[in-house]
């Protein structure tokens, strides 16, 4: 009986060790494969709004500029493929404020920052999109980094606007019955290579801006198209129609070759609805520090 119980008690025994030398095996390889942990602040996430005009003194007005509704950051591993994506909101305590524990190896990390309601798809590296043909403004930082015992310590993100914008305004206001405006827009992209910062492919896009709620109609109205360019300039061409739902389209203009710029806002200024009126030369003005503005009279 005595040689049973010990007999017994040795097959625990072993049965323990075992056991332990499971659970301490995968701790082990994790540990020599090497974590460390990345920090990273986004310094620069404030967006000026596309009304304000900087002062003669160069200082602006409080209130004109604007936190960016979104910010996005993706890490891709060696092979291209998305690990880790953290998406803020504006007004988050840690606004700004990124970390990722990864593992020894060579990654691309991306830091969006957005502006309106738009869920962002960040699967793929080369094709970041939102969705519907709709392209945010939009600022973009992508770094290559090799994560090893020597990665630490905060490390600042700037963050650069990777859009053009196309603008039309309506100077003598809109029509009572117009509903929309629609446009279609050819020569950019909705898609963004965060790679190069260029649109993933050139591509047609369509859309529309809802009138239904402008309330004073008799006042100057305006309509900000933004787009993902195949390379730093590129020249695009834009239909715009004003339309209502009871008379179909009352009204469309087409501009041709507009020459559009990463971080340039191209004005269209006129009355929408007048018979043409020719155009104008192209003059540079400096409006504000953020976007490089280009005006012509339609």
């Amino acid at each position: 009986m005595k040689k049973h119980k010990f007999n017994l008690l040795i097959c625990l025994l072993c049965f323990l060790l075992a056991a332990c030398s499971t659970q301490d095996a995968p701790l082990a390889e994790a540990n020599a494969e090497g974590v460390a942990t990345l920090s990273f602040s986004v310094i620069n996430y404030r967006q000026t709004s596309l009304d304000d005009v900087e002062s003669g003194d160069g200082t602006r007005a409080a209130g004109s500029v604007d936190t960016l509704a979104h910010l996005a950051f993706a890490v891709y591993d060696a092979d291209g493929k998305c690990v880790s994506t953290v998406l803020q909101d504006k007004g988050a305590a840690d606004y700004g404020s990124f970390q990722a524990s990864l593992p020894y190896g060579h990654y691309t990390m991306v830091f969006l920052g957005y502006s309106g309601s738009a869920a962002v798809d960040l699967s793929s590296l080369t094709h970041i999109n939102f969705g519907d043909d709709y392209v945010p403004n939009c600022f973009l930082r992508t770094l290559t980094v090799d994560v090893d015992a020597s990665s630490t310590g905060a490390q600042p993100v700037t963050l650069s606007r990777c859009v053009g914008c196309f603008t039309i305004t309506c100077q003598n206001g809109i029509s009572s019955d117009m509903d929309a405006m629609t446009f279609q827009a050819q020569g950019g992209g909705t898609a963004l290579n965060a790679l190069t910062g260029y649109a993933a492919q050139v591509a047609t896009r369509s859309g529309s801006f809802s009138t239904q709620n402008v309330k004073d109609r008799s006042t100057k109205q305006q309509f900000n198209i933004y787009a993902f360019l195949p390379a730093e300039q590129a020249p695009m061409d834009f239909t715009l129609s004003a339309t209502s739902s009871k008379g179909g389209t009352l009204r469309t203009r087409t501009f041709p070759s507009v020459p559009m710029s990463i971080n340039k806002r191209i004005i269209y200024e006129g009355d929408f609805f007048a018979q043409p009126s020719g155009s104008s030369a192209f003059t540079l003005q400096l409006e504000n520090a953020d976007w490089d503005e280009v005006k012509q009279t339609y």
